[in-house]
C-alpha cells in the first residue's frame, strides 16, 4: 500500500491570487541524459480532490487534466520530423504528451507534439492509479523514429488547466509517487 509520504503534491486552486489565468501548470521536471533512449516511464498518481464549476453562459469548458510529457531535446532530426516540408525550419525538440486523466482530446495543438490519451475520463478519486508509458515504442509509432543523438530527455509530471474561461472555478489535489524512467534492456532496441 502506498503511503504517499514522499510523493509530489500538486494543488490547483483557481481562487488563489494570480491563479485566475486561462492556463495554469503545476508539476515537476526531470532532465536525463541516458546513452540510450529509455524504454518506459512508470509511476502512480492519486487524486484527492477534483472539482470544476463551469462559468455560467460560456459555451467552452475548461480543460483540467493530468499529463506526463516526454520531450526529446537536441536530436538533429527534430526539424525534419516536425516540419518535413520546410527544410529550413529550426526547432530543437519533439515530444509526446500523455493525458493520464481528465481530457479526451487535446486542449491545444503544438506542431512538435503528439498526443496519447491514456484515460479519457476524469480521474478516480482517493485511489492510487498505476501508469506505465511505453515511450520508446510510442516514439517509434507516432514519430517514426527511436530518439538518438539527443542532448537530453525531459520528463514532466503535471496537473494543469488550459483554456479556462473567466468565472470557471477549479480545485484539484494530486499526488505523483514512485516515478521511474526505465532503461532499455541490453540487446534491445
Amino acid at each position: 500500500m502506498r503511503s504517499g509520504n514522499n510523493a509530489l503534491y500538486l494543488e490547483l486552486d483557481s481562487s488563489r491570487p494570480g491563479a485566475g489565468r486561462s492556463a495554469r501548470v503545476l508539476g515537476a521536471v526531470q532532465e536525463l541524459r541516458p546513452p540510450r533512449f529509455p524504454k518506459a516511464v512508470t509511476g502512480w498518481y492519486r487524486v484527492e480532490r477534483w472539482e470544476k464549476t463551469e462559468a455560467p453562459n460560456h459555451p467552452r469548458p475548461a480543460f483540467v487534466y493530468l499529463q506526463v510529457v516526454v520531450v526529446v531535446v537536441g536530436d538533429p532530426r527534430a526539424s525534419q520530423l516536425v516540419y518535413p516540408d520546410q527544410p529550413d525550419a529550426s526547432i530543437d525538440n519533439y515530444q509526446i504528451r500523455y493525458y493520464l486523466a481528465g481530457a479526451s482530446q487535446p486542449a491545444f495543438t503544438l506542431s512538435n507534439a503528439k498526443v496519447q490519451i491514456v484515460n479519457e475520463s476524469g480521474p478516480r478519486l482517493r485511489e492510487w492509479v498505476r501508469f506505465e508509458l511505453p515511450i520508446a515504442e510510442d516514439f517509434e509509432r507516432l514519430w517514426g523514429v527511436t530518439p538518438e543523438n539527443y542532448d537530453l530527455v525531459r520528463v514532466l509530471f503535471e496537473a494543469r488547466w488550459d483554456r479556462k474561461p473567466p468565472g470557471t472555478k477549479v480545485r484539484a489535489e494530486v499526488y505523483y509517487d514512485d516515478l521511474r524512467v526505465m532503461a532499455q534492456q541490453d540487446g534491445a532496441r
